[in-house]
């Protein structure tokens, strides 16, 4: 039970500095050859497969930056894009054959860093940890939405 409001947001904000903690660790993990934003968008883009640049800024920012940032990974030939033919609006970004490669070194480093971080903790503990945590994101998303 949530004794009051205070004392449950002085909780959320407690998990956010020790997500964030764990969010700086895997970040100065990745080395400095890679910015947080490039990998960012650079497993985005795994994910997401061709993507556009609204699709694309809906999950890392505002589209200025967004295509600032596309833009410099294009240049490093990370990122090519297409024009739609059909609807010449439309233009699709999408990971090259190094921008692949590179993605897989990052999930590598990530994987690495992950499980250094959390690679002394209990197989129980990790379970419960993973458990609490996907039941707290389904609670979470009751409350604000699933766009969120």
């Amino acid at each position: 039970m949530i004794k009051s409001s205070i004392d449950f947001l002085k909780t959320l904000d407690r998990q956010r500095q020790l997500m964030m903690g764990v969010i700086k660790r895997v970040n100065a993990d990745m080395g400095k050859d890679v910015n947080r934003k490039d990998y960012h968008l650079i497993m985005l883009l795994q994910e997401l497969g061709k993507a556009r640049l609204r699709d694309i800024a809906e999950f890392s920012g505002p589209k200025p930056i967004v295509c600032l940032h596309l833009g410099a990974l294009e240049r490093k030939k990370i990122v090519a894009r297409e024009t739609d033919m059909d609807d010449r609006r439309n233009v699709y970004y999408y990971l090259t054959v190094k921008g692949k490669r590179l993605a897989e070194e990052i999930r590598a480093r990530i994987r690495d860093s992950v499980d250094g971080i959390f690679g002394n903790l209990a197989p129980e503990d990790l379970k419960k940890l993973s458990d609490g945590l996907e039941e707290i994101n389904r609670i979470f998303t009751k409350v604000v939405g699933a766009d969120h």
